[in-house]
């Protein structure tokens, strides 16, 4: 008889099966200060090695084998890798939207900013044409005054 079957024999299934739900209890009561910034991770495999000693137990006194519980891990597991996969592929078609909707954006703020330039060359120099000359720290200052107010009248 291993020592786990004599606690059981000893306390009696009753009580091993409410000392594992006090076990499990004192997991997540550990699992929650970690969460609130507490630093107890030796706390958390001392209550985690009660909790594996307690499942034990479990197994003991309902009679499951280790190989039904390894399919269920095993079950569960693809099941969740499968989740996973979707979950990947849904945040990826939303990536490739935000992509495609960022795409959009910056065409329609490039033709616009491509008519104020036009604009204000018009504005600054007289009629603009393609062949105006300009020089080009004027077309950069230019620019960049014409980004800060498309920004500008984003942000509003």
């Amino acid at each position: 008889m291993t020592t786990l079957e004599r606690a059981i024999e000893v306390y009696g299934k009753d009580m091993q099966l409410t000392v594992a739900v006090e076990e499990l209890s004192e997991l997540i009561k550990e699992l929650c200060k970690n969460k609130r910034g507490n630093e107890n991770r030796e706390a958390i495999i001392e209550e985690l090695a009660d909790c594996n000693i307690m499942m034990s137990q479990i197994e003991i006194i309902f009679n499951i084998r280790n190989a039904e519980v390894t399919r269920k891990v095993i079950e569960k597991t693809e099941r969740l890798e499968k989740r996973l996969e979707e979950t990947y592929e849904e945040e990826l078609d939303k990536l490739k939207a935000e992509k495609a909707d960022v795409t959009y954006f910056k065409s329609v703020l490039k033709a616009d900013t491509v008519r104020k330039v036009q604009d204000s060359f018009a504005l600054h120099f007289g009629t603009y044409t393609d062949t105006d000359t300009v020089k080009v720290v004027d077309v950069f200052k230019l620019l960049t005054q014409i980004e800060k107010e498309v920004l500008e009248e984003g942000d509003k």
